[in-house]
């Protein structure tokens, strides 16, 4: 992912991703330097896959995020916090996506919940 505008996405392991985010005043969202990021982050999102992004999924440690639907807006307020999806998973239900692929792709989770030992809520 490269082009004008785009910033680089850093991944898991990357410290700014666990390091809850700064708090910006309101005013300082209509900054020239805040709307500059904002805009970046609107082009970044829209060529990586994926639907929403936090500030500091391109290392600004800002809570500003772009995105859709209650979910997402949840994952990016963890991103947010320092928080990572992985945080609120139950260990026990992860799983590759060949071992998925062959055993729990159109199953009910209750089955896989059953086999690997987790609850659901």
């Amino acid at each position: 992912m490269s082009g004008p505008g785009i910033l680089p996405i850093v991944e898991c392991g990357d410290p700014v991703l666990r390091l809850p985010a700064e708090p910006v005043d309101p005013s300082d969202l209509r900054t020239s330097e805040m709307q500059v990021l904002i805009a970046r982050m609107r082009v970044t999102m829209e060529a990586a896959p994926g639907v929403g992004l936090a500030a500091p999924q391109v290392g600004v440690p800002v809570p500003v995020f772009s995105g859709w639907a209650a979910r997402i807006v949840q994952h990016e307020v963890d991103h947010v916090r320092g928080r990572l999806y992985l945080d609120r998973v139950e260990l026990r239900s992860l799983s590759t996506l060949g071992s998925y692929a062959r055993l729990w792709a159109g199953r009910p989770t209750e089955d896989a919940a059953a086999s690997l030992g987790f609850t659901l809520q």
